[in-house]
Order: C-alpha cells, then structure tokens, then sequence
C-alpha cells in the first residue's frame, strides 16, 4: 500500500515498516497538493499527473519567457481500477444515508467523484472531487493546528460547501462528459442495481445469491421502560 501510494504522489511517508493498519484509517500525515495528484491518478484513468503551479513566466514588457508544458504522464493504476474507483466516488446513492440526497457533495447535471475526510481531533477536515476535466481539493482548519468546533461533523459541514462553490462555478458552462468504460469492464446487476466488475472478478450468478440475512437477538439485556433505539454511526477519517 506505501509502495502504490508513492507512486500514486505521496511524498510525506517514509519506510512501509513505519506503519499498521491504522494507516488506513489516515493515520500518517499527507500534504494537500500530494493528495490532489493522488485523486488526479484516479481521475486521469491511472495515469499519474504532477503539478505544475507555474503557467508562466513574463518580464516587465509583458513578453513571455517561459510558459508552461504539458506535464509527463506515468501509468502507475490499470484504467479499469481507476475508473471502478471513480464510479464508487461518484455513487451519490451510496452517501445518501450519511449525508442526504441534496448535499453539497453533489453537482447538478454533472458526475462529480468527491470524498470528505475528517479527524477524530477535528484539526483537519478535507473534501476532493473531481471529473474528467477539473479536480478540486479544498482543506479547513486553524491555522495554529488547534481543534475546530466540536459541532462539526465532517467534510460535509466544513470544506464540502467551499468544494461546492468552487466545483459549481468551475463547471456552470460545462457539458457533462460521462466516463468511457473500459473494455475490461463489464456491467452485471446486484442487489436491484446496475455494478462494474473487472472481467473475470464479477459473480457468477445475481448478487442476490450471497445476501444472507442476520437477526438481532430479542432478548433486552436492559430496563424495556428506559429502551433507546440503537443507532450506527459511521465517521470519515483523514486521508
């Protein structure tokens, strides 16, 4: 995972020996613009695109003296993952639940990719999205690396609203551009929708075929009188 990761544009982390599975869960510290290669990665179908802040450089006179060129691509993802991530990333169906069919992580008319990131300290709260033409990253914090407010939730109450903006303005005269499937993908029903699957992983009957069911004890272990409804909660983590 270092290793992909690396080549993805993680610059920030060191021997693989370093870190445990917490690392998953963000436990090592990134850069935002690393982050923003990352995403480009998935957004460019695998193909690793590094920044370039300078577009270009003029004298007094106006006339230029160096100007920009196309930045080197590196394949370092097979298209058919980057796109099944991008199709995950951008299934507003799926964030429905924990955020609402209207969020801020959603762009009318176009098929936007977007992940929120949260620390468990609330120091650090992220939202990135992309398609196939822009890629937005976009960080909130204090600058003194203290706590925010304890009141907020995720990406969603914080950096998402300023993502939206910025996406929202970004791509008010754009056409929606669908992403091309690969040809080593294929579409195959599960659970009552429509799913992609590299050829050769997907199942080999419906989906519907591997959902089994499980039954909560009925039995209270607490007073009937003072019963709360339990409730799961799901927290996004840093990147």
């Amino acid at each position: 995972m270092v290793s992909l990761a690396k080549q993805m544009g993680i610059s920030t982390w060191g021997d693989a020996s370093d870190y445990g599975l917490s690392l998953t869960l963000g436990a090592a510290e990134v850069e935002m613009t690393d982050m923003a290669v990352v995403f480009g990665t998935f957004a460019n179908g695998g193909e690793r695109v590094d920044l370039n802040p300078i577009l270009k450089i003029t004298d007094y006179k106006g006339d230029v003296l160096e100007e920009k060129t196309a930045s080197p691509r590196k394949r370092v993802l097979p298209t058919s993952i980057a796109f099944i991530i991008s199709d995950i990333l951008a299934d507003n169906q799926a964030r429905t639940l924990e955020f609402g069919q209207d969020s801020p992580l959603q762009i009318p008319g176009h098929t936007v990719s977007v992940k929120t990131g949260t620390t468990d300290n609330k120091r650090d709260n992220w939202t990135i999205g992309y398609t196939n033409n822009f890629l937005t990253a976009v960080w909130v914090g204090n600058n003194d690396n203290s706590p925010m407010s304890q009141s907020l939730a995720s990406g969603i109450t914080g950096a998402a609203p300023i993502w939206n903006r910025m996406m929202s303005y970004l791509l008010s005269n754009e056409p929606e551009t669908p992403r091309s499937v690969p040809e080593d993908i294929v579409a195959k029903p599960c659970f009552g929708r429509i799913e992609y699957f590299v050829s050769g992983t997907e199942a080999s009957v419906s989906c519907r075929g591997y959902l089994t069911p499980t039954v909560a004890p009925t039995t209270p272990t607490f007073d009937q009188d003072r019963m709360i409804t339990p409730q799961i909660f799901r927290q996004d983590r840093r990147f």
